[in-house]
């Protein structure tokens, strides 16, 4: 697992021989939506104007201010953001791990990012979403800072456009809109974590699941409901369905993931697998009995199964990169 950054010496020790870089750009990137696909081409645009390297970095998102809300619900972690940046070809991306600037210990410790980003390249490209968030990182300050150093703003359409874009996939989450969240972003929204035991009664219905246990409490998921969607296991991808929710049927209270993977015969427990979400199918239901429920999920393999075949021939299979998988 990659060792967080949680200061300037860890930001350096991430990089290669502490190399110098004519451009940075810097960014919460969460869900690298347009404006940060805008900020990385323009960072690379100015690495070709200055014939120079282009470093990326990622800030952990803690807290974001979207419309004057306060949120800390992320739709990637830290990990999946720098995975999809570098899947795009920009291989020199490190994660950022700073605290929101709330006292005089986490300003030193912003201050002291920023300095070292100034110290290890020559130009610095804020994103909109760092403008939109100036208690986070001050980058207003050119004259603080030697001469060499530039100073470069985003467009203000971006600055704009910015947050309300983070909060509207945030809503089509809630919302269960997967698949429109697919046509947006250009990829299956990811879930990962740990399969650890639950109560078995899938297998006793021919229905075994696996159960997900997410560590980032911070990670958004998809509202309750069954879902299609594809597994990574061990590098190889099995089509599934998904369900979210507290199980009514058995009186639980406790939001729960798991995943029936077709064509799949094993033990994962212990394993760490990830989820890309397709297309919601339904609502989460309460049946009578437990023979009831068997029976619609007859159905919902039936459906999935058709929706699957669909989604997989209407849409190219390089479509399938999942934020933060790496497949063999």
């Amino acid at each position: 697992m990659r060792k967080r950054s949680t200061g300037s010496e860890s930001l350096s020790g991430q990089l290669e021989d502490n190399r110098t870089y004519k451009v940075c750009v810097i960014s919460f990137f969460d869900g690298v939506l347009e404006h940060h696909k805008s900020l990385l081409t323009y960072g690379s645009g100015l690495c070709a104007d200055h014939r120079g390297e282009l470093l990326v970095v990622v800030c952990n998102l803690n807290q974001l201010v979207c419309d004057n809300q306060t949120t800390t619900a992320s739709l990637l972690t830290g990990e999946e953001r720098v995975d999809m940046i570098k899947s795009k070809g920009y291989h020199h991306t490190i994660l950022c791990q700073l605290p929101p600037v709330q006292n005089t210990e986490s300003n030193k410790q912003w201050k002291a990012c920023q300095e070292t980003l100034l110290r290890l390249s020559e130009i610095v490209v804020p994103g909109a979403d760092l403008w939109h968030n100036k208690h986070f990182f001050n980058l207003q300050k050119p004259g603080e800072v030697r001469h060499k150093h530039l100073y470069e703003k985003i467009d203000h359409q971006f600055k704009q456009t910015s947050t309300n874009q983070h909060l509207e996939m945030l809503q089509l989450l809630e919302q269960g809109r997967v698949e429109k969240m697919f046509s947006a972003l250009g990829y299956a929204f990811p879930v990962s974590g740990y399969v650890v035991e639950g109560n078995k009664i899938g297998r006793t219905l021919g229905y075994p699941t696996a159960n997900l246990r997410i560590d980032d409490h911070n990670k958004a998921v998809p509202g309750q409901g069954v879902y299609t969607g594809l597994v990574n296991v061990a590098g190889k991808w099995y089509p599934s369905m998904i369900n979210i929710g507290i199980r009514p049927t058995l009186d639980m209270e406790k939001v729960t993931i798991e995943a029936h993977l077709f064509h799949f015969e094993g033990n994962i427990y212990g394993e760490r697998v990830s989820i890309g979400f397709l297309k919601r199918i339904r609502d989460e239901m309460r049946f009578n009995s437990l023979s009831e429920l068997k029976q619609q999920l007859h159905r919902d393999r039936d459906v999935a199964t058709a929706s699957l075949i669909q989604q997989m021939n209407n849409v190219h299979t390089n479509a399938f990169v999942f934020a933060g998988i790496k497949s063999s």
